[in-house]
């Protein structure tokens, strides 16, 4: 069985995510394991995609107000 895995070292815990052969998408997080049809993970993804964006945004706005206040004597 082929497994596409995505995994990102950088977290405190482990986090994997691939499509097996039965077509489920599985993400896994420390000891916690969820299995996913494809349309379950499409909807999870497009949820926590949206926050990433908000949140991502947030901190643009932050770093940008940061560096206005360092330019204004």
């Amino acid at each position: 069985m082929k497994h596409q895995h995505d995994h990102a070292e950088s977290y405190r815990l482990p986090v994997s995510c691939f499509k097996c052969s039965e077509g489920c998408v599985h993400l896994e997080y420390g000891n916690i394991f969820f299995t996913f049809t494809q349309a379950q993970f499409r909807a999870m993804a497009e949820v926590i995609s949206k926050v990433y964006s908000e949140l991502e945004a947030e901190r643009a706005e932050q770093e940008f107000s940061h560096l206005a206040e360092s330019l204004v004597m």
